[in-house]
């Protein structure tokens, strides 16, 4: 059952993460704009474009590495509502290593759609 629910937003081009967390399960959904949401299990990665012209809600369990692009040339918004609640006492925000991930792909994409 959902606990926290927060709000985020990404700038033209920016990119948030990659983070993990080994507690949290968090469920995204996009409001506003255009993003790619880059999963990494172990050593496989995931590639899910959101959109709030095609809304869908993905699921980003413990464990599993997050890194979202905006595709869009403006600001885009995603709703993350997820559990367990964030608490200072109890940090759950970890680096998550996408060194061997290409980019290529998203950076032609970015130069390309300006």
């Amino acid at each position: 059952h959902p606990k926290m629910v927060y709000y985020t937003t990404l700038l033209p081009k920016e990119m948030k993460g990659p983070h993990l967390h080994k507690r949290r399960t968090g469920y995204i959904t996009c409001l506003t704009g255009k993003v790619v949401a880059i999963l990494k299990y172990a050593d496989v990665y995931e590639e899910i474009i959101l959109s709030s012209k095609e809304p869908k809600t993905i699921e980003v369990l413990p464990g599993v590495g997050l890194l979202t692009i905006n595709l869009s040339n403006s600001i885009s918004s995603l709703l993350n509502i997820c559990a367990p609640a964030w608490h200072p006492e109890k940090p759950d925000n970890f680096q998550a290593d996408f060194s061997d991930y290409d980019m290529n792909k998203w950076k032609k994409y970015l130069e390309n759609n300006q």
